[in-house]
């Protein structure tokens, strides 16, 4: 082995993202990292650039920062760079060094080979970016409420929403049963052209539940140890704005993954969410002790889905802080509803690019 792979693989096992897995695995794709120094004061990458590659950092620390304000800090043994490479996004903040660094660096085309050839390494690597997407949120979601100053939407309380009161008149009377877990699950984006036997394998670790009009699937403040998937129905996120008062925020459609911080970080719920006030809905929940033992192709799948849903919200709440820090639009709505809106729009049929579809072209190759 090269002296430079050598060094690499030392600097990756003593990092936590790969601390459990054995130096023979790391070994076997070393020739995938490429080891990169850089002195204090570089920019490594720019807000809005392609994203072309991901890196572990190794030694030092860096900075995230946008319209010219640190977000975050990035050091010694984290990820940098990771959501927007695994879905060939743009970079949603500017990194530089903050001293003296080294990096492991992981381009595209060899994220799709650790994929395809080092399982066990990628998905170290993913359960790594997920914890971090989940902090990022949670961190961005704390910023921009400290930033916003606008009134909330004077929505009233149980107000139904309107595609819910659409749906309602669409459905049938009633379902005894729950739908399929199958086509719940590949109403997300991420999921459309699964196979089924994946698809079935997740939804074996997953419990249907059933909710009238109105009743909660979770308060908020209560401790969270799940995640959900809208199957039929509307489910509605509302946020305390009041001593016994609350506000709705988002509607949520069949497809939508919510709780998902509350799945990664074991934090307590933020906001409540019910069935729509006129519809009642079928959600299909995973909690904790499934989500860790679902392995495999499955697992994996089933990761990347939850890592899209955490991008999505994470890349519309960076939009909304640059509007913020560069003093555009005032603020109308609450930084949950700011996020949670963007995690309704994965409802649509935009495509969600997604880093194990090879048929498509990657802009690394060629270049």
């Amino acid at each position: 082995m090269p002296a430079q792979q050598h060094e690499v693989v030392s600097l990756l096992a003593a990092t936590a993202v790969f601390k459990d897995v054995p130096l023979s695995a790391l070994e076997a794709c070393s020739h995938l990292w490429t080891l990169r120094e850089y002195e204090a004061d570089t920019a490594l990458w720019w807000h809005g650039e392609l994203a072309t590659s991901l890196a572990v950092v190794l030694k030092g620390a860096m900075s995230a920062h946008i319209a010219g304000e640190e977000v975050g800090q990035i050091r010694a043994g984290e990820l940098v760079g990771e959501s927007a490479a695994f879905f060939r996004d743009r970079r949603t903040a500017t990194v530089s060094s903050l001293s003296d660094c080294a990096i492991a660096l992981l381009t595209r085309p060899n994220l799709i080979e650790l994929r395809l050839k080092h399982p066990d390494v990628y998905d170290r690597l993913l359960e790594a970016a997920l914890h971090q997407a989940a902090v990022r949120v949670r961190e961005t979601d704390l910023r921009i409420a400290r930033l916003a100053e606008g009134e909330p939407d004077r929505k009233r309380k149980g107000e139904p929403a309107p595609l819910a009161r659409f749906l309602k008149r669409l459905r049938k009377p009633f379902l005894d049963k729950p739908p399929s877990v199958i086509l719940s699950l590949r109403s997300c984006p991420v999921f459309y052209s699964e196979k089924d036997d994946i698809l079935q394998a997740i939804g074996r670790s997953m419990t249907p539940r059933h909710l009238e009009p109105d009743e909660p699937v979770f308060q908020e403040g209560d401790p969270g140890d799940s995640v959900f998937v809208v199957a039929d129905g509307c489910v509605q996120v509302l946020r305390s704005v009041g001593v016994g008062k609350t506000e709705p925020l988002a509607d949520l459609f069949p497809g939508a993954l919510f709780g998902t911080g509350s799945l990664l970080l074991r934090e307590r719920r933020n906001a409540t969410c019910a069935s729509a006030p006129d519809t009642p809905s079928w959600v299909y929940e995973m909690d904790g002790r499934s989500h860790s033992r679902l392995g495999g192709k499955p697992g994996r799948r089933w990761r990347e889905a939850l890592l899209s849903a955490l991008w999505f919200q994470l890349n519309r709440a960076d939009e909304q802080l640059v509007r913020l820090k560069r003093g555009g639009e005032k603020v109308e709505k609450t930084d949950y509803q700011l996020i949670r809106a963007g995690l309704v729009a994965t409802n649509g049929t935009d495509k969600v690019r997604t880093p194990w579809e090879l048929s498509e072209p990657d802009p690394d190759k060629g270049s």
